[in-house]
């Protein structure tokens, strides 16, 4: 059964790339039993980025503040200001130069991961660098992205893990604040009956750095209520040792 929430016009607009000749491939990390995903080229203009991503979480709380729009994710996540600023905080980041360089010699080695409506839950980092080398280098290998689509009735908990077992468990956890880490482990955490012991289990990590990791943003959220607005969470991501 499809989504009814879902943008029409753009589950209409993948459905259309895909016909009898498109091929399947096999996404291990996807929590259903099957696991044959669809393979399409999408416009890197056109995808959108996942402002659910925790990757970007502190980032995120830090731009809304700092402009004064605390629902800036969440009013319009797929509207063009939060996703010129999702842009700006992925295009900030430690690496992006780094991964624009390794895209601009070698290209797109693996496909990117998209809802059926083209929101990018993995592939967020690859996308921004082919746009920026689209648009500032006028690059035209950058033009499209290849993609993995979701069924179009993948719900939150489904994407949730999957994020956490493409983004966490399989060795792309230098990708991650520790800051934005402990806001994923958190999230698992209160969706997985307060258990540390699953959350490590989903995460592939001991119980104690799951619970260690939560216990420091514990921390950090402490400091920030007592700063009364002058810090963020992101101002603690490079000060992990101080916990």
């Amino acid at each position: 059964m499809s989504n009814r929430g879902l943008d029409q016009e753009r589950l209409e607009y993948i459905k259309g790339r895909i016909n009898s000749q498109t091929q399947r491939v096999e996404l291990i990390a996807w929590p259903r039993a099957e696991k044959l995903l669809y393979k399409v080229s999408l416009e890197v203009d056109w995808v959108r980025f996942y402002t659910l991503n925790h990757r970007t979480r502190a980032e995120q709380q830090q731009k809304e503040h700092s402009l004064g729009q605390p629902d800036l994710f969440s009013a319009d996540p797929l509207g063009a200001h939060a996703q010129d600023v999702q842009m700006q905080i992925i295009a900030s980041q430690d690496g992006f130069a780094d991964l624009c360089a390794d895209i601009g010699e070698r290209g797109q080695r693996e496909p990117a991961v998209v809802t059926a409506e083209g929101v990018l839950i993995n592939g967020n980092r690859r996308v921004a660098a082919l746009r920026r080398m689209l648009r500032d280098d006028h690059n035209l290998n950058c033009k499209y992205v290849q993609c993995l689509v979701l069924p179009d009735d993948a719900n939150h908990d489904e994407i949730l893990l999957l994020e956490t077992e493409l983004q966490i468990a399989r060795d792309f956890k230098q990708e991650y604040s520790w800051i934005n880490e402990a806001l994923l482990i958190e999230e698992l955490y209160e969706k997985n009956a307060r258990s540390y012991q699953h959350v490590a289990k989903i995460m592939h990590r001991s119980t104690r750095d799951v619970q260690d990791a939560h216990d420091k943003l514990k921390q950090v959220y402490q400091l920030v209520e007592l700063s009364q607005g002058a810090k963020q969470l992101a101002d603690f991501k490079d000060h992990e040792s101080a916990f």
